[in-house]
């Protein structure tokens, strides 16, 4: 288990993310839930069940998201998390509204996705 995490953390980036499918090879659709320990007890756990929040969010509640919006803020700093999500909701409002309230405004690019941005903000420049 101690290897198991010093290798984690040594392939976590900068934004704080963890390429799961980049390093382990594990689909983010294969996690179900994630679970955090506020103050570090046991006893006083939150978890989200990701498909969850993802069916309520494509039956059009936003009661779970705002939960976990509240409970777990850093996982919606996550670029990957969100764009994960939002690649599994079908309603296109709530699509944007997340875009717009994370992506857009509290998600740090990962490098590749900068990386491509750059390019292709160069290819458009040139044109």
């Amino acid at each position: 288990m101690i290897e198991f995490l010093s290798d984690l953390g040594r392939k976590m980036s900068d934004t704080g993310e963890f390429n799961f499918y980049g390093a382990y090879k594990i689909p983010p659709e294969l996690i179900q839930s994630i679970a955090i320990y506020p103050d570090g007890r046991e006893n006083n756990r939150i978890e989200i069940s990701i498909q969850e929040l993802i069916t309520s969010l494509n039956q059009g509640s936003l009661e779970l998201y705002k939960f976990a919006k509240d409970n777990v803020p850093t996982l919606f700093n996550s670029y990957s998390f969100v764009n994960f999500v939002m690649s599994q909701v079908a309603d296109e409002t709530i699509r944007q509204q997340l875009k717009e309230n994370h992506l857009d405004t509290h998600c740090k690019l990962p490098l590749l996705h900068s990386y491509i941005k750059s390019i292709a903000e160069r290819n458009q420049a040139a044109r």
